[in-house]
């Protein structure tokens, strides 16, 4: 097979590459112009510009402490989510509350949820999965009813909205994400964004701890960028697809990873391709469209998040199948017909072997999220994606 589809992507033209890194000895100037696009984008008056997303949320969280009294120390996630939110939860010395989730919605099983005990919570984290909103309203309420700081993961859903909020502005701080696979790539990086004044400035002081990435980093950010945008095209992507040790993929929790910030040939790309991430959502919410619009109609899938009538712009759609063994065999089959699907996280976050001394106690039954890492495999709707594409894909879930 010499064309398969990435799982996720978004287009990184290397013409806007080699501006960016000829326009890195500007960084001041380009990185005033992205703070302004990111204002504008996000409605919120400060922005940081870091080497993750994770990054970003262990800025937020260290900021949040410093509000908080000292016995405040848990963090609400969702039971089912990136491994890096639990990551970032553990480095910046808070413990990881556990709370399922409702397999149809991918948010919070809000019966539970509004159960919690909230003397202990720090923060509670709406993470937006696969760009569906989570329920902001009842979030905010719970939030302001508890005395508990909000926090809006928008890693996986930069460019979208709640309403008409965007995405990223609902809690006390929000962040994106702009590593691979997510809604605007760069490679690696991430923005935290915050309104309130009292703490921008507490994030802002953590944020002049850190010491910018060195020039052979960047070099290799460079590297690696020329590289994913070379090999993200699907008659190239077989190629870094078929080398194990690049774990391309692979989910891992990991409590030591790099904390900087952004790169100035990042905040450079980041300011000249931000314009392009309206045109990738809208690609994504339409092939989304056409792909929802045929397999809801056959028995057996269901898809989180979709209504009769309207459905979120899918980072990466999620479909419910019956079971495990039907869900193994139809990312089998797919990727022998040219299309990478994923099963995504490879567990519920209770079941991370590493975390388990970093667990607040909250119970050890988690059904809605054991259920999804069973039965879920995600189908790629980034602009790479053809007629003929979601064509192989159609007929393979069809004939499963």
């Amino acid at each position: 097979m010499f064309r398969l589809v990435p799982p996720a992507g978004a287009p990184i033209p290397l013409m806007d590459i080699t501006r960016s890194m000829i326009a890195r000895s500007q960084y001041k100037r380009r990185g005033e112009r992205l703070y302004q696009k990111i204002r504008n984008h996000s409605k919120q008056k400060y922005c940081f510009f870091v080497d993750s997303g994770r990054t970003a949320l262990l800025l937020g969280l260290k900021a949040l402490t410093r509000q908080a009294d000292a016995f405040k120390n848990e963090v609400v996630i969702p039971a089912y989510t990136c491994f890096t939110v639990p990551a970032a939860v553990v480095r910046s010395g808070l413990k990881v509350h556990p709370v399922d989730i409702d397999p149809m919605t991918m948010d919070y099983d809000y019966s539970r949820l509004e159960s919690t005990d909230f003397s202990k919570v720090l923060a509670i984290v709406g993470d937006n999965l696969f760009g569906i909103p989570s329920d902001w309203e009842r979030l905010q309420s719970l939030a302001r009813d508890n005395a508990v700081f909000l926090v809006d993961d928008a890693a996986q859903a930069m460019g979208l909205t709640y309403g008409d909020e965007p995405l990223g502005s609902l809690g006390d701080f929000g962040f994106y994400s702009l590593g691979r696979g997510k809604n605007l790539s760069v490679y690696a990086g991430g923005v935290l964004v915050a309104d309130n004044e009292r703490l921008a400035q507490l994030i802002g002081e953590e944020y002049q701890s850190l010491s910018p990435n060195g020039f052979l980093t960047e070099i290799a950010a460079l590297g690696k960028t020329v590289m994913t945008s070379l090999f993200l095209h699907p008659p190239l992507f077989w190629i870094p697809a078929g080398m194990p040790f690049l774990r391309l993929g692979e989910t891992v929790f990991d409590t030591e990873f790099n904390v900087a910030r952004l790169s100035p040939f990042q905040v450079a790309l980041t300011e000249t391709v931000f314009d392009r991430l309206e045109g990738f959502n809208e690609r994504r919410r339409s092939n989304s469209r056409r792909l929802i619009d045929i397999i809801r109609s056959y028995t057996g899938y269901e898809i989180p998040g979709a209504t009769e009538t309207d459905h979120p712009t899918y980072l990466r759609l999620p479909v419910l199948t019956e079971g495990p063994e039907i869900r193994d065999r139809l990312i089998r089959v797919l990727r022998k017909s040219g299309i990478s699907a994923s099963s995504m996280y490879p567990s519920a976050i209770h079941r991370i072997p590493a975390l388990k001394k970093h667990l607040a106690p909250a119970g050890n039954k988690f059904p809605g999220a054991d259920q999804v890492v069973d039965r879920l495999v995600t189908l790629p709707t980034h602009p790479y994606l053809t007629e003929k594409d979601m064509g192989r894909i159609v007929a393979t879930l069809t004939g499963a």
